[in-house]
């Protein structure tokens, strides 16, 4: 007996938001960094979680940034402006004080241009050519080891600070806007609404 078929309306709407997304993925970084930062002699891959942890900071202060433009601005909320200019008009909006000096907004400034760092990536070359004086140990302390100056921005406290001002921040936006933390994470809802079968000839 061949399976009954049926005609329906099916209605729904989904608020899929990639910041939660963003956000989990820095959880998870930023649990890797926390339970691997003091292990002497380090643990293979740390390196590569903090800049991870970094990157899906920074990936997902920016969609929260987006959305609560969105949500709150509408029309007038602006995409493709600079992330430091979408940040101000935010505030300005939120009559929130815009300063990039002050915790927390200095994780933005932080996780952003880290984060331009590793995306727009570009040689570096760093000669050094002087004389010193020393021990061997001393000496070899010395030299310049192979490294590029956005390295030095990666390092567990500085990673697990500027993340949690990441958080600190997005409590404050939130907080302003009005919206509930509810309103923020990706659902949807639907359903069937039965017409008639289908019979075939």
């Amino acid at each position: 007996m061949p399976a009954r078929k049926m005609r329906v309306r099916m209605q729904h709407k989904h608020h899929i938001y990639i910041h939660n997304d963003l956000a989990s993925a820095a959880y998870f970084y930023r649990q890797k960094v926390e339970a691997n930062k003091d292990v002497k002699g380090g643990v293979d891959g740390s390196y590569f979680d903090m800049m991870s942890c970094v990157t899906m900071t920074a990936f997902a202060l920016e969609a929260k940034v987006n959305y609560l433009g969105d949500q709150l601005l509408g029309r007038k909320w602006r995409e493709r402006d600079s992330t430091y200019e979408k940040l101000k008009k935010l505030c300005r909006h939120l009559k929130i004080r815009f300063d990039l000096d002050a915790k927390p907004f200095t994780a933005y400034t932080y996780l952003k241009d880290v984060r331009d760092q590793l995306a727009h990536g570009k040689p570096e070359i760093i000669e050094v050519d002087r004389e010193v004086a020393g021990t061997i140990e001393e000496i070899e302390a010395m030299q310049t080891k192979l490294r590029g100056e956005w390295e030095y921005q990666i390092k567990p406290d500085l990673v697990l600070d500027n993340y949690d001002q990441a958080q600190e921040l997005w409590k404050l936006l939130l907080e302003a806007s009005g919206l509930t933390l509810f309103d923020t994470i990706t659902h949807g809802g639907g359903g069937l609404t039965y017409i008639e079968d289908v019979v075939e000839t």
